[in-house]
């Protein structure tokens, strides 16, 4: 090897997911993680790096780390506007990157979710996907899940807390039958999916407890209004006894 030649960078998933997880929002670290993607791509690792990314994120997602998952798309965005050209990376990009908006808009992360949102209306204006691949994209996060779970009256808008229930109590079904039929290959993979289990629980207890807020204020104002509209009544009556 020549002293001008740099030896071959070589791919070491575990290295690269480390990266992901202690990556931060300075410009230095983002652009460190973006050069080491692109050269292990330029390198014939375009699958295994933006395998790794995905599934990187794709675990934040599923252990509610949502800052940590959004400082991912935000170097995802960053690497695409660098390699406009490269088509192959572009493409396992988009693959991956609509595989975890699949993900995403089933859970309660909505920072998330319009974080997103603002990236795809960015890479509309720069040209950096297709117009028609990120409008898709925009609209899978847009679901309504009120639509979804088909509420009994269908309300246009239905109260947050009530949304925000619904959300996390269908995930805990779904991560609980998951546990049920999984065939696990580790303890640790099983106590991962308790843990997962056990946090959209809470979530769903916590909402739970912001409708029961809700109402009773609800309750409050009607009473309060209620009494207003007695003493309003009394008063025109009295005005009518003054009147006769």
């Amino acid at each position: 090897m020549s002293a001008e030649q740099k030896p071959e960078i070589q791919f070491n998933q575990s290295e690269l997911s480390q990266v992901f997880q202690e990556l931060q929002s300075t410009v230095q670290q983002i652009t460190y993680a973006s050069d080491l993607v692109i050269n292990l791509c330029k390198n014939g690792y375009h699958k295994e790096t933006i395998e790794t990314w995905y599934k990187s994120a794709r675990d934040f997602i599923n252990s509610g780390e949502e800052t940590k998952f959004i400082y991912l798309m935000n170097l995802s965005h960053y690497i695409n506007q660098k390699i406009k050209d490269d088509q192959i990376m572009s493409n396992h990009f988009k693959e991956n990157i609509e595989k975890l908006m699949k993900i995403l808009v089933d859970t309660p992360l909505n920072k998330a979710k319009n974080d997103c949102i603002k990236i795809f209306d960015i890479q509309i204006q720069r040209g950096i996907f297709p117009q028609d691949y990120l409008e898709n994209l925009k609209q899978i996060l847009k679901q309504d899940v009120g639509e979804i779970d088909k509420l009994p009256e269908n309300p246009p808008h239905p109260p947050s807390e009530l949304v925000q229930f619904i959300t996390n109590r269908k995930l805990y079904e779904q991560t609980k039958e998951k546990y049920n039929n999984k065939e696990y290959k580790s303890e640790q993979e099983k106590n991962k999916l308790i843990e997962i289990q056990n946090k959209y629980l809470q979530y769903s207890l916590k909402n739970y407890k912001d409708i029961m807020i809700m109402i009773d204020k609800l309750h409050l104002k009607s009473v309060v209004e209620s009494k207003k509209m007695e003493q309003k009544i009394q008063k025109i009556q009295e005005l009518i006894q003054q009147s006769q």
